[in-house]
């Protein structure tokens, strides 16, 4: 590249190339806007959804409350609470319940933890 001597097709030149760079420049802006724009819009919807996760779960327990306290009203007992009135049959069937339940949480728990160690 070399000087351009004659000044009027130097400052013609130069228009031409600051144009074009102004040009470049205002494409990159709105690429990167748009790009902006694309992770706001990301990041909100993640909030979004969220924020509705959280109100399923806050509604949930809610109407669990809701349950608890009208089973308190009625004077009904919960499971727990009963189970001293339970008989010899029904102690067995609960205790083997109560078996199945630990194997099953142990089994799904080791299941977990291999899956966790292998990837």
């Amino acid at each position: 590249m070399s000087k351009i001597e004659n000044e009027v097709n130097r400052s013609v030149t130069f228009c031409k190339r600051r144009s074009t760079l102004y040009k470049k420049a205002s494409e990159l802006l709105n690429d990167s806007t748009h790009l902006v724009a694309a992770h706001v819009r990301q990041k909100v919807n993640a909030l979004n959804n969220k924020s509705e996760e959280i109100a399923c779960i806050e509604e949930a327990t809610s109407a669990q409350a809701h349950k608890l306290d009208k089973m308190k009203e009625n004077g009904q007992k919960r499971w727990w609470e009963s189970i001293e009135t339970f008989n010899a049959d029904e102690v067995a069937k609960f205790e083997s319940w109560l078996i199945f339940a630990d194997f099953s949480m142990k089994y799904h728990l080791k299941r977990l933890e291999n899956k966790a160690s292998s990837s």
